[in-house]
């Protein structure tokens, strides 16, 4: 069993990923940067050069791999579990946990990056309002999560990760992997 960390971009999947991996003594990876660690280039650099549809082809194989694991925190991207081949493996593969926010606190969060291709060349009015369409595209996919954190405001990741193991069923600092 895994934990797959869902959500728009800016969530805090990462970061809940490392107070997850500290509580339970699992570990934690995160699926867009494993899936630049085999591509050798950035994001932007896939999507700019060969498109966002071999981008989500290659998702789809990192998300494939990262699924055969087992006792691992993952942190997907943010528009990995609109494939429903991805959903597919993340469900079967463990419990997926929601991180929502709503808009305006992510715009805020992501203003003044630029490492972001689907917000790229907008200000930060538009950033907003792209987040908004992408949020309404995304929750229905998103909405089907074993456990959804409905957040508004910054709570420590340690607290929310600590939220999850209790609402999620995750017993203490168990590692089955090394018994």
């Amino acid at each position: 069993m895994n934990i797959y960390l869902i959500g728009y971009r800016c969530t805090g999947k990462t970061s809940v990923g490392d107070g997850l991996s500290r509580q339970l003594d699992w570990p934690v990876l995160d699926s867009d940067v494993e899936l630049v660690r085999e591509e050798n280039r950035p994001i932007s650099e896939i999507v700019a050069a060969d498109g966002w549809d071999v981008f989500r082809q290659i998702e789809k194989r990192v998300i494939q791999k990262l699924s055969r694991l087992n006792q691992y925190i993952i942190a997907t991207g943010g528009g990995a579990v609109l494939d429903p081949e991805n959903w597919r493996r993340i469900t079967g593969s463990g419990t997926s946990v929601f991180l929502s926010f709503p808009a305006g606190v992510l715009a805020f969060r992501l203003r003044g990056r630029r490492d972001r291709p689907l917000l790229d060349g907008l200000d930060e009015n538009g950033k907003e309002a792209r987040i908004r369409s992408l949020l309404k595209q995304r929750t229905p996919a998103y909405s089907r999560a074993d456990l959804t954190l409905h957040l508004n405001r910054s709570i420590p990741p340690e607290r929310i990760a600590a939220m999850i193991v209790l609402f999620a069923g995750i017993g203490g600092r168990k590692n089955k992997r090394n018994e």
